[in-house]
């Protein structure tokens, strides 16, 4: 079988063809710059602030998120989980009489803060990933009964309230000319 010029640049020109319009068919229509740039939208008028993670001070034993959440809306909202992002797994805990156990189902009125905080409800982060560390930002997911979230940063501190050189955070702060 001979192939003559024609047919085989007519040939090419139809697989070019072909694959051009296989390519178009496979993007996806362009979007805004507005609609790649807004992300997911925070749970209307909920807010959490001063989030922080404090690393064990035995590697391998869980951190401790502490954070202020505030329900300025409306509506009654019910806390359902949390993932804190570095760890395999978080879950929200409440200590009552020096006993620890798992909190479920927060519920936030109109008007309501909850305080995450030590000796209270907390969120325990377990198996923390090696770029947990100190000095570093991660971020907190909240996810809540009608599956929508609010998400924010956690400064990473240390337990044993040391900086990043291991020197002790308060040789740091300026006591006056007394001390």
């Amino acid at each position: 079988m001979k192939i003559t010029g024609f047919a085989l640049s007519s040939s090419v020109v139809l697989l070019a063809g072909a694959l051009a319009a296989c390519q178009q068919a496979e993007t996806p229509p362009h979007e805004t710059e507005t609609e790649m740039d807004a992300g997911p939208e925070a749970k209307p008028g909920l807010s959490l602030t001063e989030g922080t993670l404090l690393l064990p001070v035995v590697p391998g034993r869980p951190g401790a998120a502490y954070f202020a959440l505030e329900n300025n809306s409306d509506k009654t909202v019910t806390l359902s989980s949390v993932y804190v992002e570095g760890a395999l797994k978080a879950e929200m805990h409440e200590t009552k009489g020096g006993s620890m156990s798992p909190a479920q189902n927060l519920v936030l009125e109109p008007g309501q803060n909850l305080e995450f905080t030590r000796g209270g409800l907390h969120v325990m982060a377990f198996d923390l990933a090696d770029d947990v560390a100190v000095g570093n930002v991660t971020e907190i997911t909240l996810t809540f009964s009608d599956g929508d979230k609010l998400s924010a940063p956690l400064t990473i501190k240390s337990m044993t309230g040391k900086s990043m050189a291991g020197e002790s955070s308060m040789e740091h702060m300026d006591h006056g000319d007394d001390h």
